[in-house]
């Protein structure tokens, strides 16, 4: 486990630190299907995203795309950090590989190591990673050869693999089939015995262990649930901010442009407004005639903490936007989209993770509060605003 929380806080930091490399890239390729084409050379650092994103040439550097697919063919001299629905690794990538989506294969080479994260993962039968294979998913198949460790946590587990040293699986059903090769030990965990096939060779001693049910304390959360609370969360944050985009326009654009434009009043306004309100809610209720103003006053701020987190995912996503130039009728939702992202991944970096989402909300909220102080002192801010 102490693996996957290391593996998932570096594959999220380069994730988060995505668009802040955009402010100063020199490459970057964009719009509806960015396209490097097979004798084309990327000299440096690459940034592509779009609707499917191809990568087909050489890239000199390291390579960074999102889309809805992802697929690399070509060969990329540094690491690849990718994000999509379906992300494809074909290529011969010469650092590491971490890639995230719902649908993730690697059937190239890796000389260094790969962390792959997805709701279906595939290693296929002619993939090589020179070193470890972190992987988390639902579905998890690894076949091809992987130099030294592979670990592995999912709700269903299939190898037969070559691996070069341990094989540590957690998962409900794990299955090793004929042509597995495990020159250290199986270990994995799991309320039922693993399927080992008489071809499958394992040279070091097998391990088995039950999890363990706790009448209390903190429940072990599976895979499955995990996954599904982070689409359910990304879901709900996505239709309240495609709701603003649609019925609000101009308070959204109002809300993003005061963030970006005075920062540290709107973070200073939202520090405020995680206490204030509550606090002048409680005083309300002393009274039984403040009793209604209290209830307006608390659902309110309840409502702008849910919306607050939208706002600053507008803002994220449009300073990608802006770099990559994309100009269309759907960049406002690319931008929702793109932020969110960016900020879920950067919520699940250990220790600083609580923190981006607190800042997050705490902008989002301010930006409502700064709005509402500038309004009733120079008229309709939100017009203004929005014209900014």
């Amino acid at each position: 486990m102490k693996r996957f929380l290391v593996a998932g806080a570096g594959f999220t930091l380069a994730l988060s630190l995505l668009w802040v490399g955009f402010l100063s890239a020199a490459n970057v390729r964009s719009g509806q299907s960015p396209h490097i084409m097979s004798d084309e050379v990327i000299n440096g650092t690459l940034y592509a995203a779009g609707g499917d994103v191809k990568v087909e040439g050489t890239v000199q550097g390291d390579l960074f795309c999102a889309g809805q697919n992802v697929e690399i063919t070509g060969e990329i001299e540094g690491d690849v950090i990718c994000a999509g629905q379906n992300v494809t690794v074909s290529g011969h990538v010469h650092g590491d590989v971490r890639v995230a989506g719902q649908l993730t294969t690697l059937s190239g080479k890796v000389d260094g190591a790969a962390t792959m994260l997805g709701q279906n993962v595939d290693i296929d039968e002619a993939a090589t990673v020179g070193r470890d294979a972190t992987i988390l998913g639902q579905q998890i198949n690894v076949e091809g050869v992987i130099a030294r460790d592979v670990e592995a946590l999912g709700s269903s587990f299939t190898g037969s693999a070559k691996i070069g040293r341990d094989l540590d699986v957690t998962s409900p059903l794990v299955k090793l089939e004929n042509g597995t090769e495990v020159a250290g030990m199986f270990m994995y965990v799991s309320h039922e015995n693993a399927t080992v096939d008489s071809g499958a060779k394992i040279a070091g001693k097998t391990e088995h262990k039950i999890p363990e049910t706790k009448q209390q304390g903190p429940e072990i959360v599976s895979p499955a649930a995990y996954f599904s609370s982070v689409i359910f969360s990304f879901s709900s944050f996505m239709m309240i901010g495609v709701l603003l985009l649609v019925a609000t326009p101009r308070l959204m654009n109002a809300a993003t442009n005061a963030i970006k434009t005075a920062p540290l009043a709107t973070i200073g306004a939202g520090f405020a407004g995680l206490f204030l309100p509550p606090f002048a809610a409680v005083v309300a209720f002393v009274t039984i005639i403040g009793i209604p103003l209290g209830i307006v006053i608390f659902m309110a701020w309840i409502v702008g903490l849910m919306i607050a987190l939208v706002f600053t995912a507008q803002v994220v996503g449009r300073l990608i936007i802006a770099k990559l130039k994309w100009q269309d009728a759907w960049q406002q939702f690319a931008s929702l989209v793109l932020g969110l992202f960016v900020i879920f991944l950067a919520a699940l970096l250990p220790f600083i993770g609580p923190f981006v989402i607190m800042f997050a909300v705490v902008w989002g909220l301010g930006a409502q509060i700064y709005l509402l102080i500038k309004r009733r002192g120079a008229g309709p801010l939100v017009h203004k605003e929005a014209k900014k």
